[in-house]
């Protein structure tokens, strides 16, 4: 399930707060189940963090490397972790790398309206 913005920034508020910063892998895979569930995660979603501090851990999801991959590459990577399907991995794409390649083919005003929040 796909948390709403506002709800999914106050979740994430809550977790940098119980983490004292933005989460790593690294203090993702010490802190407490208890913690991150207090901060509002769900079972799921802290599963989910789980398997991706795993696996930025053991070199499968390198993110230092991403600026350097094709789209696909990145989205194979990121598809592997658990509670990340295609859609997601290319939200990513398009909002946090700014690779917006993956609008082609998508609703003609979407896409523009996607395109000029972007700056593109």
């Amino acid at each position: 399930m796909q948390l709403a913005g506002p709800a999914a920034q106050a979740i994430l508020g809550r977790v940098v707060d119980a983490m004292g910063g933005h989460p790593t892998a690294e203090a993702l895979s010490v802190a407490s189940d208890e913690a991150l569930r207090a901060a509002g995660l769900s079972a799921n979603k802290l599963a989910a963090l789980r398997d991706l501090s795993v696996t930025v851990l053991d070199g499968t999801v390198d993110l230092t490397r991403f600026a350097r991959q094709f789209d696909d590459a990145i989205v194979e990577q990121l598809i592997a972790v658990r509670g990340i399907g295609r859609g997601t991995a290319e939200m990513f794409l398009i909002f946090e790398l700014r690779r917006t390649g993956r609008l082609a083919g998508r609703r003609p005003r979407c896409t523009a309206g996607l395109r000029a929040r972007l700056g593109h």
